[in-house]
């Protein structure tokens, strides 16, 4: 298995126009903006002098290199998610220099102690790279716009930038790499550099490097002193001091640790940690400068005075903060009771109250009892050196060993969340769980979960005890158990809220809500996310949820099918991109090559074209992968995708589907409509009213959805009276009905509202009167005549009708055809064509229109006739001549010629001659590919091939002769391909391909006939076959089920269905017999056949007919 690549950001989402982006180990900030004061009306009181300007020392941003961790709204930055270091440095001369992401920048900088700062104009160097360069765009970008700079109380720089006329967004930066001089390096593991051994608990070794290059420190009983040098790298020792005291432990470590220092040789400073080689590089000092905190770890006690305590003896130490500053408890087993103390901080200064204990008498553990509690109320110092605390008094000290499970690698077990004074248990049935993955080499990390319903993932940075999360982004299954949809979104935001944590043992706590709740996780085991096998996706089917942070948008649904070839290092990416279908080949490591994407446009829902470009864009340059359970993860070099093996639920709102057409009334509840004057009707318009009819009035109002739930309000209509009580009735409930909805569903050609007051059933097509739906009209533009051999394009964006028009077929009359709403063909020869459009819409109404197209030769001009020259007259030259002019005249007259010849005409250019392979037949959903390599060229070169799939989709002009496509549809498509030369003359060539459907792919059919009979007017009933699970329509409620299918040697498939379950709405008598025949033979049917379009199931007591009507990846259940 291979370890994972955890995604890159996409910096450019976030900075710059809040330029919003997964994925990730250092902390943001709880307080990073002070609030500005409401200004008070001036009191005519005594003047108060002027307040102290603040100063702000700027060494601190000259001593360290910077690393940006954060971004956005201050008070909630989005995590810089891993992958590149984005860094800043700043040099007292007044300039500043860093890399962007791609290239290295610098320019000048003017900054103020009072916090003024501006930056810039920056300079870079020139590199192109793959990755990086709209990261390094926006960042760069962002310095140039800052306007102030400050440092935390934890020593984060933190700039602010953005326009003077817009909210403040702020960058935070931490140190990049610690400097050697000045902190306090603790010994972690020294000897072999291939295998250091950890320093023994309880044993403290320090190195601090001065500016005057003195090192001291403790040795492990001993301090010591050496002065040193350090020349790039390179370090150089003196003699070593040391004083003479004799310690019961660490004397060897002690030994073994100034006998290594005596050949220290080189430094390294990486980040919080620093190495020291010595022997010839044979051996390594490990040192680190992160300490843990004081408060809320759990101390262990593991020395007494510098003696060891037993291994079994039971003493520890935490300290909890308590409401004053600097003031808190400690509290504890002190061997045998348990102890609380009070206690006070003054900088290294620590004063601890009397302890109160509990009474018990133990056979062990009294002794050291006393003598702990005692050394703890002497207490005058502390200090923390890495994972070690020592409490010093004036008889000795106690030395404490951390014991806490590491915030990274752990799986952490929610079990209590909420008011920390009355925590609540998770609910019943589920499962919430945490991971923090840290990403080598960079300042942030992935949150990875689930709930026991959902999974989740966000970005997250943390220091010792400081920590940011953005906001998770969830599966967000609505199937939950009782209570638990509520406490996830609780959850989700507490880990966001979240500014701090602590972890004692094997207990992590994260605070939320100023403290006044938390998140109680414990740790149950240590494991290291892995790459699966790219041979594991072959197969598989996709739902792309979240491109980098964003939600896809509702109603839109993205699918990404793999095909992994046998070397199990390559292969293909094909589905829907939301509007068109693509096809992406990729390498080793997810590393995409090509990537195809049709250019239908799709206008709804709305948004939906911009997400297809910026979901093709970041596929395109894909570079690797990860997983974890049912999520997949793409990295990209311009951020991140992220999928899941169920679609979102958002995919499910059908608002684009609900607004627009005019829905005609079929019933409500378990009446068939009536039609008054005019047919009932209800019209949803985008900008949320919708408009109507009762069959007696007219009314309008509001609506608001969300995914498929729907709110009326503000509904009023006119005062006429109905005609008869019939009407009346059907008027009541109406707007009973709407004025009621809860929700709403769009299934193919019908449409249904529910509400505790009942349904109402609508349809495309009206109940009573047809000609109120508007008929097909075909129409196309197109040129009235145009040159042989160049292209034409038909376009029939122009046709209406009153419902969808799911067809367009063209005759070019010279004997080819073509399929699609814009098509393009090429004419060989001059002659006049009548070029005919039959359109047919979702009714099955058609239209037809012809047009008189004129093809003309292209007329080759003739060269105009060489004249003779005529005579001249020889003129003196003015200056004298290199050599003497010859008595010759300087030309002689050119006669006449005798007679006159025509000129020869060159040879007309001659046209290329398109070729075109493909194959005849094809599955929906399954790459097809064609070729035009064979076509010949004439009097120069091909330069283009221009293809058209006859479904409405067309990719070109291209210098690539071969192309693959998708199909969403089955149906029978007439491909064509356009081929250009240099001279720019064009020829098209024609082929058909007949897509069918696998029983598995997911597309929606709707039943044409029951046992042979055609369905009531205005209704639909639909079917579809997903993974084992079939679901739809019977034309008055939602149903759903399991099935298995197997293929049989004719192309048929035995199918097995069970578990139908229907719904409980009521509809018209008629309609709910049709649905209960249409139930029985469903559940009973044994065969499936699927012949083009079509798809028969047969039972024992009939059979049922559909035709594919959906396309690929559209599910309205």
């Amino acid at each position: 298995m291979e370890k994972i690549k955890t995604p890159l950001s996409s910096f450019r989402r976030g900075l710059g126009s809040s330029i919003a982006i997964l994925l990730v180990v250092v902390i943001l900030l709880s307080a990073c903006t002070t609030s500005t004061p409401t200004p008070q009306p001036t009191q005519p009181v005594v003047p108060t002098s002027a307040p102290t300007p603040v100063v702000i020392a700027l060494d601190p941003l000259y001593a360290n290199p910077w690393i940006l961790v954060a971004y956005g709204d201050p008070n909630n930055p989005t995590v810089v998610q891993g992958g590149i270091d984005l860094t800043l440095n700043f040099s007292s001369d007044n300039q500043v220099n860093g890399f962007g992401g791609c290239n290295n920048f610098s320019g000048p900088i003017q900054v103020a102690t009072d916090g003024a700062m501006t930056i810039g104009p920056l300079a870079t160097t020139l590199m192109a790279c793959a990755e990086g360069m709209d990261v390094e765009t926006a960042y760069l970008s962002a310095l140039q716009s800052a306007r102030s700079f400050n440092f935390s109380s934890e020593g984060r720089l933190q700039i602010t930038y953005g326009p003077e006329t817009s909210a403040s967004q702020m960058m935070i930066f931490i140190v990049g790499s610690q400097s050697l001089v000045g902190p306090v390096w603790v010994l972690d593991s020294m000897g072999d550099a291939a295998a250091p051994q950890a320093i023994p608990a309880g044993v403290v070794i320090t190195a601090v490097f001065s500016e005057d290059g003195n090192l001291s420190g403790l040795s492990g009983c001993n301090q010591y002193n050496v002065p040193y040098t350090l020349t790039d790298q390179q370090l150089t020792l003196g003699a070593i001091a040391i004083t003479q005291m004799s310690c019961p432990t660490g004397m060897d470590t002690e030994q073994a640790y100034l006998s290594a220092l005596g050949t220290a040789q080189q430094v390294v400073v990486s980040g919080r940690k620093m190495s020291i080689a010595y022997n010839q590089g044979a051996g390594g000092l490990n040192f680190v400068s992160v300490a843990a905190p004081l408060a809320y770890s759990l101390w262990t006690l593991t020395a007494v005075n510098g003696q060891p305590v037993a291994a079994e003896t039971n003493v520890t130490a935490t300290f909890t903060p308590g409401d004053a500053a600097n003031s808190g408890t400690v509290s504890g087993s002190s061997g045998c009771n348990t102890y609380n103390a009070a206690y006070t901080l003054d900088g290294e200064s620590i004063a601890v109250q009397p302890p109160t204990l509990t009474r018990m008498y133990c056979a062990e553990g009294m002794e050291i009892e006393q003598v702990y509690l005692q050394a703890l109320e002497a207490s005058t110092s502390y200090a923390i050196f890495y994972d070690q605390l020592v409490l010093t008094n004036p008889s000795g000290s106690l030395t404490f060993g951390l014991n806490r499970t590491p915030l990274v690698g752990a799986l952490w077990n929610l079990v209590a969340l909420g008011d920390v004074t009355k925590p609540q248990s998770p609910v019943a049935g589920s499962n919430f769980n945490a991971q923090f993955i840290r990403i080598p080499g960079s300042p942030s990390g992935v949150l990875n979960g689930t709930t026991g319903c959902n999974e989740y993932t966000a970005a997250f940075a943390a220091s010792a005890d400081q920590i940011k999360v953005n906001p998770p982004a969830s599966t967000q299954n609505k199937s939950c158990v009782p209570g638990l949809s509520n406490q996830e979104q609780l959850y989700y935001l507490a880990l966001n809220n979240a500014t701090t944590y602590h972890i004692s043992g094997n207990t992590l706590t994260i605070p939320y809500d100023d403290g006044k709740q938390a998140l109680v996780f414990e740790a149950t085991q240590v494991t290291e996310a892995q790459r699966p096998p790219l041979s594991s996706l072959n197969g598989t089917t996709w739902y792309l949820w979240y491109i980098d942070n964003t939600p896809i948008l509702a109603g839109t649904t993205i699918v990404a099918q793999f095909a992994i070839n046998a070397d199990g290092k390559s292969g293909t990416i094909s589905g829907s991109a939301g509007c068109n279908t693509y096809v992406a080949t990729f390498g080793q490591q997810m590393a995409v090559q090509t990537t195809l994407n049709a250019t239908q446009n799709c206008s709804t829902p709305k948004g939906v074209m911009e997400q297809e470009k910026a979901y093709v864009a970041d596929l395109s340059r894909a570079y690797g992968y990860w997983q974890t359970g049912d999520q997949l993860i793409i990295n990209t070099g311009v951020g991140v995708l992220t999928y899941r093996n169920t679609k979102p639920g958002s995919s499910s709102d059908q608002t684009h589907l609900l607004v627009g057409p005019t829905w005609y009334l079929i019933s409500y509840g378990s009446t068939y409509s009536s039609a008054g004057t005019q047919e009932p009707y209800t019209l949803f318009k985008s900008d949320g009213t919708l408009e109507g009819y009762t069959g007696c009035n007219a009314f309008q109002g509001k609506f608001t959805t969300q995914i498929q739930a729907i709110i009326i309000t503000n509904l009023n209509a006119t005062q006429s009276a109905c005609s008869n009580s019939t009407l009346q009735a059907q008027q009541d409930n109406m707007l009973k009905i709407l004025g009621s909805a809860k929700s709403y569903q769009v299934v193919e050609t019908v449409m249904q509202i529910n509400s505790d007051s009942g349904v109402l059933n609508y349809s495309l097509s009206p109940l009573h009167r047809q000609q109120e739906v508007a008929a097909p009209v075909a129409a196309f533009t197109a040129p009235a005549e145009v040159p042989a051999n160049s292209i034409v394009t038909f376009d029939a964006t122009s046709s209406t009708s009153g419902v969808p028009i799911v067809f367009y077929e063209w005759d070019f009359g010279d004997g080819t055809k073509g399929t699609g709403i814009i098509v393009q063909h090429a004419y060989n020869a001059a002659t006049t064509h009548n070029v005919g459009l039959t359109i047919t819409d979702e009714l099955g109404r058609q239209n037809t229109l012809s047009k008189r197209l004129v093809v003309y030769d292209v007329t080759v001009p003739s060269p105009t006739p060489t004249q003779p020259p005529q005579p001249t007259a020889t003129t003196q030259p003015q200056a004298t001549p290199t050599t003497a002019p010859t008595s010759e005249p300087t030309a002689e007259p050119t006669a006449a010629p005798t007679a006159t010849t025509e000129p020869t005409q060159p040879p007309a250019p001659v046209p290329p001659q398109a070729a075109i392979v493909g194959p005849a037949n094809g599955y929906v959903g399954e790459p097809v590919g064609y070729d035009a390599s064979g076509s010949t060229p004439g009097s120069s070169p091909i330069v283009s091939y221009q293809w058209n799939f006859g479904d409405g989709t067309s990719t070109g002009p291209s210098p690539d002769s071969g192309v693959q496509t998708l199909y969403n549809q089955a149906g029978t498509y007439q491909v064509s391909v356009v081929v250009t030369d240099q001279n720019g003359l064009s020829s098209s060539a024609t082929t058909q391909i007949t897509i069918s459907t696998r029983l598995g792919t997911p597309v929606v059919y709707l039943l044409s006939s029951l046992n042979g009979r055609a369905l009531l007017p205005g209704t639909a009933i639909t079917l579809q076959f997903l993974q084992g699970q079939l679901a739809g329509f019977d034309g008055c409620n939602i149903y759903s089920g399991s099935y298995t299918a197997t293929p049989n040697p004719d192309g048929s498939y035995s199918l097995t269905i069970s578990g139908l379950i229907g719904g409980g709405m009521a509809c018209p008598v008629e309609i709910m017999d049709q649905a209960s025949a249409y139930m029985a033979l469903l559940s009973t049917a044994t065969t499936a056949q699927i012949q083009g379009t079509d798809v028969t199931l047969s039972a024992p007591d009939g059979f049922l007919v559909f035709y594919q009507s959906g396309t690929l990846s559209v599910t309205p259940y």
